[in-house]
């Protein structure tokens, strides 16, 4: 399996490659290669509009979080939030910011 991304040469099937073996290693709990495949998504998607690269930051921060390595988690959501709004646009942000906590 790790080999089979020899197999996808489109960046967006690369993209999705990396995320989906992301979420694969993390729900296994296999933490350090998790984060790696979601830093490659990261890498590989900032410029696409799809949604991969800013979950594989939000589950890059919570893995963190949940290692209590706070101040790694802070820095992952911000890159979450970063890429949020460059997909999505400020203003969506500010809508978001808005929202009452349920």
């Amino acid at each position: 399996v790790r080999k089979s991304y020899l197999y996808t040469k489109e960046n967006e099937h690369r993209l999705e490659f990396d995320y989906r073996m992301g979420r694969l290693c993390h729900e296994l709990k296999n933490y350090p290669e998790a984060i790696e495949f979601y830093n490659k998504t990261i890498s590989s998607g900032k410029d696409s509009d799809s949604f991969m690269s800013c979950n594989a930051a939000l589950q890059i921060a919570l893995i963190l979080e949940e290692q209590l390595k706070f101040k790694q988690a802070k820095d992952y959501f911000e890159v979450c939030l970063d890429i949020y709004s460059l997909c999505l646009g400020p203003i969506s942000i500010h809508f978001a910011q808005k929202m009452p906590a349920t």
